[in-house]
């Protein structure tokens, strides 16, 4: 929609429905990949790194003056078609990541989920 492509132009996209980090349920954050460095500001491809993360690493999100610390528990690569990750409900705080995989392509979805810390 034209409202996520005026969210990605900045950055990042929050999928409607997301819950505010923190809360119970689904953070669910989406942005560009870039093929290289070259065309990193080009797409403002914030997400050009995101394959990098692994099982136990640390994502901080910092909203309303609040620091929110996260740990990766799943890294998938999945269909485009494949929304189940964007319905997902959870009972504790997860936030989940997506973009494109390989980077700068259509071809598929990689995810990175994450539980906030002490929950």
């Amino acid at each position: 929609s034209a409202q996520y492509e005026v969210a990605l132009a900045q950055g990042v996209a929050e999928a409607a429905g997301s819950t505010k980090p923190g809360q119970n349920g689904n953070l669910f954050v989406f942005s560009h990949s870039a093929q290289g460095p070259f065309a990193i500001s080009r797409f403002n491809a914030v997400f050009y790194l995101l394959k990098e993360l692994e099982k136990g690493d640390k994502i901080v999100v910092f909203y309303e003056g609040k620091r929110f610390t996260y740990v990766v528990f799943d890294k998938t690569i999945t269909n485009p078609t494949d929304i189940s990750f964007l319905s997902n409900r959870y009972d504790k705080p997860v936030l989940t990541l997506q973009t494109c995989d390989p980077p700068g392509t259509l071809n598929n979805r990689l995810i990175v989920r994450a539980q906030l810390l002490g929950s």
